[in-house]
């Protein structure tokens, strides 16, 4: 069976290390099986010597509208395999991965999407925190369980990619997005924890959770943008009421912004004690920062507003690639 690989870059030199664990993937099965493609969308030049130092085999296309999923989408036009897999360049992929995506639809036959789990490849604190919180969404999900998805550790059927494609409109939550329609057009999705990678997480806990009020946002703009797809996890339905509320209310708009600098003011403040040895008090404050971040990012929405990127909440420039 041919797959393919498709891994979207921006300005990340992880990407030879995570192409040289995709390598070692395909070398487990039958010379020939994997197409690796690695998207190039936008990268400055300083990323071009490590692009032209990947091994021949992997092609290299460009992307020039910047977002990861115009990228992805970009990639399909190129992959031929019956199998379809996505990761990230900040992750590295288990020698056993593409074995698992075939075991995972072998063991799945009336499965089309196969959400894999990711783990962290980093020991800090901080690493721990971030991993901690992504692990909650699984919690009690079972094998072949539907869950919503995350492109950086998906594995899809190409017949998939013969009614659909990602919606590149948007930078976040598009990987949420494409499992919901696709469940919604009669595709099944199901949790594959075999299906393996480990990532390096954020550096920073105010990146984090800028990226998870980003998050928040764009799945409120889904919710609001397509109220009848059937959510797995969270209440984003209830959370839509009550923003619609809260948006009628004088200063509201104020009143959030004010949040969001407390939110990140306190995350700044806690982020020495996360990457030292943090205690159940220092751990239970930015879980409920990290809460307290993907609300705001639902009750920031506002129907025609610019998709809020994290660089826009830092104020500073970051690649998307990097998370």
């Amino acid at each position: 069976m041919q797959l393919s690989v498709i891994i979207p870059v921006r300005d990340d030199a992880r990407i030879s290390r995570c192409v040289a664990s995709v390598c070692a993937a395909a070398a487990n099965l039958d010379k020939g099986k994997t197409q690796v493609i690695v998207v190039n969308n936008g990268s400055g030049p300083e990323l071009a010597p490590v692009l032209a130092g990947l091994p021949p085999s992997v092609e290299v296309l460009t992307e020039p509208i910047i977002g990861p999923f115009a990228a992805r989408n970009r990639g399909l036009e190129r992959a031929t395999g019956a199998i379809v897999l996505f990761t990230d360049a900040a992750c590295i992929v288990a020698p056993d991965w593409l074995t698992q995506a075939i075991n995972g639809f072998a063991a799945n036959d009336a499965t089309d999407i196969l959400q894999g789990y990711s783990g962290s490849m980093g020991r800090s604190s901080l690493d721990r925190f971030i991993q901690s919180r992504y692990d909650s969404r699984f919690r009690g999900q079972a094998p072949g369980m539907p869950v919503e998805c995350d492109t950086r550790n998906l594995a899809v059927r190409r017949s998939v990619f013969d009614r659909m494609r990602f919606n590149d409109r948007w930078r976040r939550v598009g990987d949420t997005e494409f499992g919901l329609v696709a469940e919604q057009m009669g595709h099944r999705v199901a949790f594959w924890p075999a299906l393996r990678v480990v990532r390096e997480h954020d550096a920073g806990l105010c990146l984090f959770l800028a990226k998870q009020v980003s998050h928040g946002w764009g799945a409120q703009r889904l919710v609001r943008q397509m109220p009848d797809l059937r959510w797995h996890s969270g209440h984003p339905r209830e959370i839509a009421g009550l923003a619609s509320t809260l948006a009628k209310a004088p200063g509201s708009r104020l009143a959030l912004s004010g949040g969001l600098s407390l939110i990140l003011t306190a995350g700044g403040l806690l982020a020495g004690r996360l990457r030292a040895s943090p205690n159940r008090l220092d751990l239970a404050s930015a879980t409920l920062l990290d809460k307290l971040a993907v609300l705001l990012g639902h009750f920031l929405y506002e129907a025609g507003a610019d998709e809020p990127w994290p660089a826009d909440i830092l104020a500073q420039r970051l690649h998307w690639s990097r998370g």
